[in-house]
């Protein structure tokens, strides 16, 4: 970013190829060029598939995500194992999600493979598989890494990679099945160097940002790069630069990084719409905001997995149902024992979800993906769900979609704060009442907050520059949320100061958070070699 005779306050790093964390972050946006919705790839044999689910990020051994769906639109390469393939009901209701991507001309979904056999299924086009993906930057880290000797490995069904070899090479599995290729590099909606300022990487399932630097500078489980260490909770050196400026300088200092997180989310809201429409891109942001933070990731895969066009057309009951069945928290086991109220509330959902359970398996987020540990129960996910399914009713979606349109943060937060359920609202559990069986919002004060800092704000600031600044003033009238990163990021900034001249608003938390971000994160020399004090110290106010 930077601002009219002033240096670089977020430095504009040189084009340079991804990260491996970064180019997972593109496949999780799907940031794709092909077909209609951005679903389409092409494998280095020019064998054309459309991504039906993206999958879950793995940050832990194994390949890189599990859950991946796709459906061959050509003759697939090689063979596809027949455990890998799915049902017939569950392609079906696969390709219904994503018809939009289909070329011109192609017939409709069938069951896959016919005449599959218990080892290997006969390679067809339309055949609907889902496994891992590995991502790497270059073709040979498969071998490198050690993956074609790892049983681990054995499902994968595509080796993504930055960009081709010199020579081509040919992955394959310890059982010797070949696993097709896909260069990603060719295949964005637009340049890295475009969308690289707009990856999220640091919100999803990522280690706390207070963990100590025990492994730092160790190889990972995969073998590659290491990711830079974050840092410990103690002052840097731009916190003594700081402790010497004016209160002008620092004010704008952040609030100008402020502005450009604000930027940043806007754009890159932008492209999810431009990827998937801009109310689907409103349904996930909503659905990230409700799972923030422990569950964001988990939220905003249920919110793909179930786009807001497809549940809408839903009764509200069936939606409610699908919504908390794909999270995986309807109960497995006879509910005879559950107080009367639960087994009301659940019955009539375990019948809907029951039918359709099939045809959604592929869907279906892993046990444990949803965290219920250290959550108030105020805060409770089955809470959080209930809020997610009342949005998804089109008077209530459609209501948040105008909100934002004619830009009336009340209206907003009005919609979000009117959520309201006649079990949930008294339930933290199937089992648990709330204190006192009191009703409470299901979406609080502090959480609406929130989600006027990065949901409602960004939209309107994708209308254009007027409404950019009309958002950044608002936001620093916004009191801002403290947590664990907030608190870090002050203590590394200003030294743990704490500055009522430059207030605690929630622009100015975005601002200390993209500093934090942009620098502390990504220092390995103990703040030796940052050269964000140096930014300050060529930095001018305006008073100055």
């Amino acid at each position: 970013m930077t601002i009219a005779g002033q240096p670089a306050l977020v430095e504009e790093a040189a084009s340079r190829p991804p990260t491996e964390r970064e180019m997972q972050a593109l496949w999780f946006e799907r940031w794709f060029s092909g077909g209609d919705d951005c679903r389409v790839l092409c494998t280095e044999e020019g064998t054309r598939f459309e991504v039906i689910q993206q999958g879950i990020w793995n940050h832990g051994p194994g390949p890189d995500f599990a859950q991946v769906c796709i459906r061959w639109l050509d003759k697939p390469e090689g063979s596809v194992p027949a455990h890998l393939l799915l049902h017939k009901a569950a392609t079906a209701a696969a390709s219904d999600t994503n018809r939009n991507a289909r070329p011109p001309g192609k017939a409709e979904a069938g069951s896959g493979v016919e005449g599959e056999t218990s080892g290997t299924a006969a390679s067809s086009a339309e055949a609907t598989v889902t496994g891992f993906a590995e991502l790497h930057l270059y073709p040979r880290d498969w071998e490198a890494h050690g993956h074609g000797a790892d049983p681990a490995y054995e499902d994968v069904i595509l080796h993504i990679v930055w960009e081709p070899g010199p020579k081509r090479f040919f992955p394959a599995t310890a059982a010797f099945r070949r696993v097709p290729q896909v260069v990603l590099s060719t295949q964005l909606i637009a340049p890295w160097e475009t969308l690289r300022p707009l990856l999220d990487v640091s919100g999803f399932g990522e280690k706390d940002a207070t963990a100590t630097n025990e492994t730092a500078g160790k190889t990972d489980v995969k073998g590659g790069r290491s990711e830079p260490p974050l840092p410990s909770a103690r002052p840097g050196r731009c916190s003594v630069r700081l402790s010497t400026s004016s209160i002008a300088r620092i004010r704008e200092v952040v609030r100008s990084a402020g502005q450009h997180r604000l930027e940043q989310k806007a754009a890159r809201w932008q492209w999810r719409s431009r990827v998937s429409g801009a109310d689907q891109a409103l349904w996930e942001a909503l659905a990230e905001g409700l799972g923030y933070s422990r569950n964001k990731l988990a939220f905003r895969l249920l919110a793909q997995r179930l786009p807001c066009a497809d549940l809408r057309r839903l009764p509200a009951m069936e939606a409610s149902a699908l919504i908390f069945g794909v999270a995986g928290m309807l109960p497995s086991t006879r509910v005879d024992h559950l107080p009367q109220p639960a087994q009301d509330w659940l019955r009539p959902r375990w019948e809907a979800w029951w039918k359709r359970r099939p045809a959604l398996a592929h869907a279906i987020l892993p046990r444990g993906m949803i965290s219920l540990s250290a959550v108030r129960p105020a805060n409770r996910p089955e809470r959080r769900l209930a809020a997610l399914a009342l949005l998804s009713r089109p008077a209530a979606l459609s209501g948040i979609v105008h909100a934002v349109a004619e830009r009336s943060a009340e209206r907003f937060s009005e919609r979000l704060a009117a959520l309201t359920d006649p079990f949930w609202d008294a339930h933290a559990t199937l089992t648990s009442e709330l204190a006192s069986g009191a009703a409470h919002a299901l979406v609080g004060s502090d959480r609406i907050g929130e989600m006027l800092t990065n949901i409602y704000w960004p939209f309107v600031a994708m209308r254009g520059p007027q409404e950019a600044r009309t958002a950044a003033l608002a936001l620093d009238l916004l009191p801002g949320a403290e947590n664990k990163l907030t608190k870090l990021a002050r203590q590394r900034i200003l030294g743990g100061a704490s500055l009522k001249e430059l207030g605690s608003s929630a622009l100015v938390q975005q601002g200390l958070l993209q500093i934090y971000q942009d620098y502390c994160t990504t220092d390995v020399s103990a703040c030796a070699l940052c050269p964000f004090p140096e930014i300050l110290d060529n930095w001018k106010s305006a008073d100055e």
